[in-house]
């Protein structure tokens, strides 16, 4: 016959429970950790893939501006923009004799990426001096300089982004720039 449990022995059973809900908790703590962790890298992803998407933005939207300035802008034109600039061009009486006036520089002040449903607005403050038509205005006095601003819609068309829409405003005030952003 068995008498009473002894001490020893209810004090190694307490210590066996203390264990277990010890070892219990760690491995539930290490469980919340490790998706934790597992969420924090999925937002690290998306953070870079949104930062290297907004570096391949600035860097298409500079050269589009430069490219613009230059009458080359088609090249970045999404399909259904170039038909919708096609079609003004041939319906309006443009005439295209060639000649462009040479941008001597472009300075680009500010570049403000929004993320809309389908698109990407970007938008540009920049200053252009244009030297006319061949050389014309040689004295830096003479130059043209123009302080634009464009709001560039941009797609992705075959994994690569295109110009969908572009608005080209003359800025005449600081004011109106930020107004302009803002709305």
């Amino acid at each position: 016959m068995r008498g009473k449990p002894k001490l020893s022995s209810i004090l190694l059973l307490i210590g066996l429970v203390a264990a277990l809900l010890l070892a219990f908790n760690l491995w539930s703590s290490n469980q919340d950790l490790k998706n934790k962790n597992h969420r924090l890298s999925n937002t690290i992803g998306q953070m870079e893939t949104v930062a290297s998407e907004e570096k391949e933005l600035f860097t298409k939207t500079e050269s589009f501006l430069t490219d613009s300035m230059q009458g080359k802008s088609m090249d970045y034109f999404s399909e259904r923009y170039k038909k919708e600039a096609q079609e003004i061009i041939d319906s309006e009486d443009i005439h295209q004799d060639g000649a462009i006036s040479e941008m001597k520089e472009i300075d680009v002040f500010n570049i403000s990426v929004r993320k809309q449903d389908k698109e990407v607005r970007v938008y540009a403050i920049y200053k252009v001096t244009l030297t006319g038509i061949e050389g014309e205005f040689v004295k830096p006095g003479d130059q043209s300089v123009l302080f634009l601003m464009s709001t560039i819609d941009w797609v992705k068309e075959n994994g690569e982004y295109k110009v969908n829409n572009h608005t080209l405003e003359p800025l005449n005030s600081a004011e109106q720039a930020v107004k302009n952003i803002t709305s």
